[in-house]
């Protein structure tokens, strides 16, 4: 028999059905037998295990686990073993079969495969411990806990993937369940340490478990015996190994300065290139980033790429890969390492040398929308709207790709959130020599920003008004300037492409001081320049008002009525454009939303007032307080001054 598959089992319904369907293509494809010994389950695990094969034994649990595991070892018969364990599922076996079935196995003594220990269901690690052996005189298990067979090389790296669950605990129990497990671990591993406390395996074991275990101070304690017990020998896995620890350690305490001091030593003194190099480099060049050394970021964070390259196309190395437990992506996926260096130019103001390394990710896309609302972020921390316009120049640049263009506008729009800020913006792009001639559509919004408070308004102010092309949100100080100028901006309303007016009015608001003011003068005209008063137009008047009044709650009295009347007025009219008669009236006005009615009771009572029927008037304000209680201080402010005037009459 070519293979031997063993497990040790106690209590492990919840995984085990899955883990041995993973293994079934293995036994269904090579000639291999399965061994599981149980230690004393008290749940399905026993039953779960005989479905899959007759080889199940059962003994008591001694508290040692090379017993165990050698008493599986014992029942073996074939050339190899390979050990698994419950929680362990297998997700590709490909390469696993086929090492058996094409006899290249003959050619090595041990193996490994690619175990994800998944921590949650967005994060998992990467390692690859080495789980098959062939079977010698010596091929045994040793120590009571972290068992492990010495293996002997040369060792064959396989792609097969299995899924490991161990880690996987969801919630505050979940997880106070894995530091209890691991808590009980240390006991056992101080024993072996005070044995041969120069041993860096068992260290290593005892900084896993107090890590695990979230006794930080001793994880500590223990790295630094790790890095005094080992020296500056490339060939050594310890020395790569607990340098790694030591520089993730302090990026988990968010120590930053002593993250790079570690690794700056440890880079500066080792040349070769291994996992642990990658994943020092890569922390090194955020810990610059998370620093503010934007210029040693980009340094660091090409170094780390580069080391990147070279591990991923390179041989593995068997004694790092076996021992460490690191990040997937850091060590399989190149985006994160050129994302590194992005953020570094981009929070250096490079912005062209930011968006060259984005070449160098997989989706650039999604990175570079990333990166767009990046720049113009720092942009606003550091108050450097001038170089607003490099970020538009290069939008506009990538013409045929309007994804481009459009997150440009987006990103910047995203920032302007004061009237002061939105005067930067213009004059940075603007002022720019390569924008200063364009036609661009966004490019005229900025002329009409600077000149709008001048005659000097007109030629940009009609460019929008009087076309018949289709606007996004972003051209909303169009209507701002339009109010102000008395013109007729319906027909510009009438092509937007927004179906959601409330984002225009409150940006009109936002980045407007004077909106408010251009929206009463602009409703003061009788004699309104809207010739298009269409469902469209009437909806955005009567927001537009409806905003004003609630921003301008500690205006003057005469001030709050005026709003309040434009938004019941035009509010009505909208309604009247939506509802057939027979369903707006007086008689199924009570089958409307409630909003509605208050609606249509306020706005009739404006019609009785400029009938001159004072009396319904007051009558229909009541009845619409009667259905929105929160209108009661501007409707008695109303009727209050209505009944002075008709005392003075």
């Amino acid at each position: 028999m070519i293979l031997s598959i063993g497990m040790i089992v106690k209590n492990e319904e919840k995984y085990l059905s899955k883990c041995l369907e993973g293994l079934t293509p293995i036994l269904n494809a090579v000639n291999s037998e399965l061994i599981i010994f149980d230690t004393g389950s008290t749940d399905a695990t026993v039953e779960i295990a005989k479905e899959f094969t007759s080889n199940v034994f059962e003994a008591e649990w001694r508290g040692d686990f090379a017993w165990a595991r050698n008493h599986t070892l014992n029942k073996a018969v074939g050339e190899w073993y390979m050990q698994v364990d419950a929680d362990e599922i297998f997700t590709d076996v490909s390469d696993l079969i086929s090492f058996f079935n094409s006899r290249e196995y003959k050619k090595y003594k041990s193996a490994n495969f690619v175990l994800r220990n998944i921590h949650s269901d967005t994060v998992f690690s990467h390692c690859r411990p080495v789980r098959l052996f062939k079977m010698e005189k010596n091929t045994r298990y040793k120590g009571k806990i972290h068992e492990h067979i010495p293996y002997h090389l040369p060792q064959k790296h396989l792609e097969s993937t299995a899924d490991h669950y161990g880690y996987y605990n969801q919630g505050i129990e979940g997880q106070k369940n894995i530091a209890e497990k691991h808590k009980r671990n240390i006991k056992p591993l101080l024993e072996m340490y005070a044995e041969n406390p120069n041993d860096p395996a068992i260290v290593l074991l005892i900084t896993n478990d107090y890590s695990m275990a979230k006794d930080y101070d001793n994880h500590k304690k223990f790295l630094d015996i790790g890095i005094r017990i080992t020296v500056k020998n490339p060939d050594d896995p310890f020395y790569h190994i607990f340098h790694t620890e030591m520089v993730r350690y302090h990026n988990f305490t968010q120590d930053y300065e002593s993250l790079v001091s570690t690794a700056r030593a440890y880079l500066k003194d080792n040349k070769q290139v291994n996992p642990c190099v990658v994943a020092v480099s890569y922390w090194y060049a955020n810990a610059l980033i998370l620093l503010g050394k934007y210029k040693e970021a980009q340094k660091a964070g090409k170094e780390a790429l580069k080391y990147f390259e070279r591990n991923k196309n390179g041989k593995p190395d068997t004694l790092i890969s076996n021992r460490v437990n690191l990040p997937w992506e850091i060590l399989n996926n190149r985006e994160v390492h050129a994302k590194t260096v992005v953020l570094a130019y981009s929070l250096d103001s490079q912005f062209v040398l930011a968006f060259t390394w984005i070449d160098y990710t997989e989706n650039r896309k999604k990175i570079e929308l990333e990166m767009f609302e990046l720049f113009v972020s720092e942009c606003a921390k550091k108050n450097r709207w001038h170089d607003i316009s490099r970020l538009y120049a290069y939008g506009l640049k990538q013409g045929a790709d309007t994804e481009r263009y459009y997150n440009a506008i987006a990103t910047i729009e995203k920032h302007i959130t004061t009237p002061e800020i939105k005067q930067l913006v213009a004059y940075s792009l603007v002022d720019d020599p390569i924008l200063v001639n364009s036609t661009d559509d966004y490019m005229y919004l900025q002329k009409l920003r600077i000149s709008g408070a001048s005659v000097l308004y007109a030629p940009y102010l009609n460019y929008f008004i009087r076309s018949n092309k289709q606007f996004t949100h972003f051209y909303g100080d169009v209507i701002y300037y339009a109010l102000k100028w008395h013109q007729d901006f319906s027909v510009f309303i009438e092509n937007m492409l927004v179906s959601d007016m409330s984002m225009i009015a409150s940006a009109l608001f936002q980045s407007n001081d004077n909106a408010a003011d251009a929206f009463l003068n602009f409703i003061r005209n009788k004699t309104s320049v809207l010739q298009k008063q269409s469902i469209k137009v009437t909806r955005l008047m009567y927001i537009i008002a409806n905003t004003a009044f609630d921003i301008e709650r500690a205006s003057s009295d005469d001030r709050r009525i005026e709003f309040f009347e434009a938004s019941a007025c035009n509010g009505h009219k909208y309604l009247k454009m939506v509802y057939r008669p027979d369903v707006y009236s007086d008689k199924s006005i009570t089958s409307l939303p409630a909003g509605d009615g208050f609606l249509y009771y306020a706005g009739t009572a404006y019609e009785h007032r400029d009938a001159g029927d004072t009396l319904g008037f007051v009558r229909n304000l009541h009845t619409a307080l009667k259905i929105n209680p929160h209108a009661g201080d501007i409707i008695r402010l109303i009727v209050g001054k209505v009944s002075e005037e008709m005392k003075r009459a």
